[in-house]
């Protein structure tokens, strides 16, 4: 899975949801503007996908999108979900943990724990999956500009 500290929804692939065999789909009218700019029509939303995060259960809704997933990032997490695993995330240090009790001593960092999402007994569960991929954007904040006096000349 993949964290997205910018979306504030969930997002499965068409078919990680067919072969998950989730509930039928809330029909939409939303419109998503990806990074390329290409507009993209979601297939539908899946409501209350129960998620394993550590030992709690968290249902969270996923907006169904058909595009070609890398099978190393089926899915993508947004914030709502990345909230309720009280994550907290060192970008630069490319490092999670979740807070798995609220107020907990001890975090447990992600690629410690047993998984991030594991399979449940229930047939409205995500599949296992082991840790989030490493990816990493260098960016500098900088200005690029420069101030001349002219004051001076």
């Amino acid at each position: 899975a993949l964290a997205d500290l910018g979306a504030s929804i969930n997002l499965i692939p068409l078919s990680i949801w067919k072969k998950l065999g989730l509930p039928e789909l809330i029909s939409t009218r939303m419109t998503l503007e990806l990074v390329n700019l290409a507009n993209c029509t979601p297939a539908g939303i899946a409501r209350d996908v129960f998620v394993p995060v550590g030992k709690f259960t968290s249902p969270s809704d996923f907006v169904i999108v058909d595009y070609e997933s890398d099978p190393r990032v089926p899915l993508i997490l947004g914030r709502p979900l990345l909230r309720s695993a009280r994550a907290l995330i060192d970008v630069h240090g490319e490092e999670m943990i979740l807070l798995l009790k609220p107020l907990s001593s001890s975090p447990i960092p992600v690629e410690d724990s047993d998984s991030f999402l594991e399979k449940s007994e229930t047939s409205l569960s995500l599949p296992e999956y082991e840790t989030f991929i490493d990816h990493t954007e260098e960016t500098n904040s900088g200005s690029t500009t420069t101030h001349v006096d002219y004051s001076q000349t």
